[in-house]
């Protein structure tokens, strides 16, 4: 069998027959999509055992809930096609990209291939309102040296979601337990545990195979718990490849710092939900335990504001160096409040 496409799925009943009829129409027939209901509660799993009686190539996992990255290794240690390939839910992919990518991977060895996709918004009505496509800045056939020669560039220009690349089977297999269980960062994690496992070669095209589906007026951060352990675990793996790679000049550093802070401003942005029951006096507390890190202290004390686009992070970022933690805080709950507003309006 030529490959896996694997698909987790939760409480995407709306969406599901979507992503699966953009697999099923894919130009090159001989593969197996392994849908993986990781414990929905609402149609989802009927949902999937009828699209499977309705195609010999769709199997059907039924699992106890436990999030999408292990909802993701469950149909990997199922998967028996030559290649893998896993997508997500509630988005879509041309229906040539298997047919582009596996011939391209033949030709070349590759044990990856990374690809484009498009971001594309769509209105409460279902239609496509803007679809933008997001190209890598490099192009080509590399192997692991190279590919730490220009990791910059993949780290700038290259997206970390599994969705943005396919890999051989072999390969994945032979770099041992790569899923993590965390809730949040599941794809940058995978990514840089992958990584520990040098490749024979990965192949980089400016070409967008697939479809990042977004809903218009939905930019409001969900509350996760452990948002921040999670984005800091990111941080602190990626500045030990980094290390471990002699990746140490002053861009590396700087991009270093710039996911440190990141953890911190998601964590904020997080914090804002009216979900998070903590009290103002709580969030500055757990705010400036976290910036007492000193790998986040030196992050933000040395990131260049410029790295900080857009303009509104680039004051925020100022006002974490200023240790303005309360202003920050208030600030972005006011913003999530009008956000919220204005996405009540167009519902």
């Amino acid at each position: 069998m030529r490959a896996s496409i694997i698909v987790p799925c939760y409480n995407v009943e709306k969406y599901i027959e979507a992503a699966v009829n953009s697999v099923l129409c894919q130009t090159m027939p001989d593969f197996e999509l392994i849908l993986v209901d990781d414990g929905s509660f609402d149609g989802t799993g009927k949902l999937c055992d009828e699209l499977a009686a309705k195609d010999a190539r769709v199997k059907v996992i039924h699992k106890k809930n436990a999030g999408t990255g292990l909802a993701r290794k469950t149909g990997f240690e199922a998967a028996k096609g030559e290649y893998i390939y896993i997508m997500d839910p509630d988005d879509y992919a041309e229906n040539t990209l298997l047919e582009s990518v596996l011939s391209d991977m033949d030709a070349t060895g590759a044990d990856i291939e990374t690809f484009g996709h498009y971001d594309e918004v769509i209105g409460n009505d279902g239609k496509i309102i803007k679809c933008t496509p997001m190209l890598p800045r490099l192009d080509g056939v590399f192997d692991f040296p190279q590919f730490i020669d220009n990791f910059y560039e993949y780290l700038q220009s290259c997206s970390w979601q599994m969705w943005g690349h396919v890999y051989r089977h072999s390969y994945l297999a032979s770099a041992g337990d790569v899923f993590s269980s965390q809730r949040v960062g599941q794809d940058a994690m995978f990514h840089l545990n992958l990584f520990e496992k040098p490749f024979n070669k990965m192949v980089i095209r400016k070409i967008p195979y697939y479809h990042y589906v977004k809903k218009a007026n939905s930019t409001i951060e969900k509350y996760h718990k452990d948002r921040f352990e999670c984005e800091y675990n990111i941080a602190k793996t990626l500045s030990g490849f980094l290390q471990k790679n002699n990746l140490t000049s002053k861009k590396y550093r700087d991009w270093s710092a710039y996911v440190y802070v990141n953890a911190v401003m998601l964590e904020l942005n997080s914090m804002a939900n009216k979900e998070c029951t903590m009290t103002g006096k709580e969030k500055i507390a757990h705010i400036k335990e976290i910036i007492s890190y000193p790998d986040v202290k030196s992050a933000i004390k040395n990131i260049p504001l410029a790295l900080c686009k857009p303009l509104q992070r680039q004051i925020k970022t100022a006002m974490l160096k200023m240790g303005m933690y309360g202003l920050i805080i208030l600030s972005k709950q006011v913003q999530t409040a009008y956000t919220k507003r204005k996405e009540e309006k167009h519902i």
